[in-house]
């Protein structure tokens, strides 16, 4: 790819926000870096990447916290009304990264803004308010402690701004849980790896955007076409129209057919017992209000439910991962116990993976004998009492008791506790609920993804089930496979990830890769090609592992904890374990990386323009 100017697709400007002097300023966006790195997470570590050397601490002043959006982002382009968080992870101390729907992504650039940078710290609690271009810092230390549904309410009252929408932390990101969680759109979560507690360790409460502008098409006419043939694909697709009848939590029943969702934190593979209480038509039959889109969305897969069992007309419905994490990872099916969990989750302002992990963490180590009554404050944690982890989950909010203990992550609270090899991460972050047993290519992108076990890095559960994208050579294979072209295709679909992440596109949608290229150069006047989107993905992917090299990483990150190295005895996945070593030592080689160190070859680097970010070995020394 040549360097070239956007006729469209971006705003052109960021936002440079320092909180210490309370100084605002606008920066131009540099069109050759948009077209390298495109936008969203791409783009926000690209901007990371210059405040690494040397590395400051996630929570110190001079630390950034980038929010962008990409040129896909406030289009009529369905499931394109996202935002990537990036900063370096206090839970992780890796590139950490967070994206989130609803509708605060497409407000910000109608704000006049592609994203915003944010160092310094303030004294809480200040908001920043941006309003059809004109930005200003509000102090209002009164919102300390409000949780996030009614922060949202408050600010738009109080700022006389209605149509307004507000990305804010709850009182988890106030006391620097290590994985709170960024809020907007009511219960919508920018929640992994901890970016709003970096978010509080600057005083910023919230982030209030609104504004008129349009996002500039580049080439309107043809864009016209092409979206109405990217709608009728979108309405048609089967798997978009299942999500659009039952949610994301439709997958509790398909994932057991294949030993995909785990059970009593990750040591029971059996969990059909289970699903008809925590499923789709339960949810429906039961709870369902209403179905809930993002931004210009058709597929709906949120959902708005009652719980009269906690005396709640209004609460945001939990999808896939929340559903199981409060539920058959305690061992239990408890669907409204489970949905409270998830709300409780929301208005506090934490990731419900890894809040929901480390509560089964508790309950594991609970019911092995290892931590006594007293050590859980008189908590009983017998498998299957969902109550008892809705009161954990205060606990790790406020920090009181056991919950502080939990809030520090699963890591470091198997370290604490003295039980290290019994922790489910991966380079400190807690395990989503598709199971590495269950398809050797998770294995893979768990043990590699930039922020550490991560499903939405590469879903080859969904490749391997049959949603292919054959024009960049992903296709479905035998889910335990282990060869080298099952590395190959892993690698091409978190290339493809990093790719749609950046753009920002929702993983729901997966329109053919022609017609992705197509939606890319109407937009942005580009002349790309399905090979440059193969190889932008790339570029991305690669720039965040050289970061994450510069702030400590080694080959041996790479690596499955020991409990998921432990064949399962019963469900579809049981005795198969992935062979992780011989799939990385193939994965390196695809690659293009140095099989030892799992660093990428200076001809890799040349190839993708990324010579200048290999760091160097005094980088790699004083970052650890």
């Amino acid at each position: 790819m040549k360097p070239a100017k956007y006729n469209g697709g971006y705003m052109g400007r960021w936002l440079h926000v320092d909180l210490s002097t309370g100084t605002l300023r606008e920066i131009p966006l540099d069109p050759e870096m948009a077209y390298q790195f495109v936008g969203g997470s791409g783009l926000g570590a690209r901007l990371l990447g210059e405040f690494l050397t040397p590395p400051p601490d996630p929570y110190a002043p001079e630390a950034p916290l980038i929010f962008m959006t990409g040129p896909f982002v406030g289009t009529p382009i369905p499931a394109a009304g996202r935002y990537s968080v990036v900063a370096r992870s206090p839970l992780t101390g890796l590139v950490g990264e967070a994206n989130s729907g609803g509708f605060w992504g497409p407000e910000l650039r109608f704000a006049g803004y592609d994203g915003i940078f944010i160092t310094g710290q303030a004294d809480p609690w200040v908001v920043l308010v941006i309003d059809n271009g004109h930005a200003r810092l509000v102090e209002m230390p009164h919102i300390g402690g409000m949780d996030t549904y009614r922060v949202q309410a408050y600010l738009r009252e109080k700022l006389g701004l209605p149509k307004a929408r507000i990305a804010t932390i709850g009182p988890a990101g106030e006391r620097r849980v290590r994985y709170a969680a960024i809020m907007n759109d009511h219960g919508r979560a920018a929640a992994r790896t901890g970016l709003g507690a970096v978010m509080g360790s600057k005083g910023l409460k919230a982030i209030v955007v609104h504004g008129n502008a349009k996002v500039p098409i580049a080439h309107p006419e043809s864009f016209r076409d092409i979206l109405r043939r990217t709608m009728r694909f979108v309405i048609d697709d089967l798997y978009t129209q299942m999500l659009r009848l039952g949610g994301t939590i439709l997958y509790t029943e398909v994932g057991a057919m294949y030993g995909d969702v785990p059970g009593r934190y990750y040591t029971e593979g059996d969990v059909e017992p289970w699903v008809q209480n925590v499923s789709a038509p339960a949810l429906t039959d039961l709870y369902l209000l209403k179905h809930v889109p993002c931004y210009r969305c058709p597929i709906a897969c949120g959902r708005e439910i009652r719980l009269p069992e906690y005396d709640e007309p209004h609460v945001d419905g939990p999808e896939y991962e929340t559903a199981v994490g409060f539920s058959f990872m305690i061992g239990a099916d408890n669907l409204a116990d489970a949905a409270y969990a998830g709300h409780l989750c929301n208005r506090y302002g934490l990731d419900t993976i890894s809040t929901s992990a480390v509560v089964a963490f508790a309950f594991y180590l609970y019911n092995e004998g290892i931590l006594k009554p007293n050590d859980v404050d008189g908590l009983d944690l017998s498998w299957g009492n969902s109550r008892a982890a809705i009161q954990l989950v205060e606990k790790i909010a406020r920090r009181e008791g056991i919950g502080d203990v939990l809030a520090e992550g699963v890591k470091r609270a198997a370290e604490t506790l003295g039980v290290p090899e019994l922790a489910v991460h991966v380079k400190g972050l807690e395990v989503p609920y598709h199971d590495p047993r269950a398809f050797s290519g998770m294995a893979l992108v768990y043990a590699t993804a930039p922020r550490g076990a991560d499903h939405m890095s590469g879903d080859m559960y969904h490749v391997d089930t049959g949603r292919e994208v054959p024009e960049l050579g992903i296709t479905a294979g035998d889910r335990w496979e282990i060869s080298e072209e099952k590395a190959r295709v892993t690698a091409r679909v978190m290339d493809y990830r990093a790719f749609t992440n950046s753009v920002i596109l929702c993983h729901f949608e997966d329109v053919t890769a022609q017609g992705l290229v197509a939606l890319l150069n109407a937009v942005t006047g580009w002349d790309w090609t399905v090979e440059d989107v193969a190889q932008a993905g790339e570029r991305i992917y690669t720039l965040k592992r050289l970061l994450n090299y510069r702030l400590g990483m080694t080959r041996e990150d790479d690596q499955l904890p020991k409990m998921l190295q432990r064949p399962l005895t019963r469900g579809h996945s049981a005795g198969y374990v992935p062979d992780i070593d011989t799939l990385l030592t193939l994965y390196y080689r695809v690659r293009g990386w140095d099989e030892n160190t799992g660093f990428p070859l200076p001809e890799t680097l040349k190839r993708l323009g990324l010579e200048a970010w290999a760091p160097n070995q005094e980088q790699r020394r004083t970052s650890t």
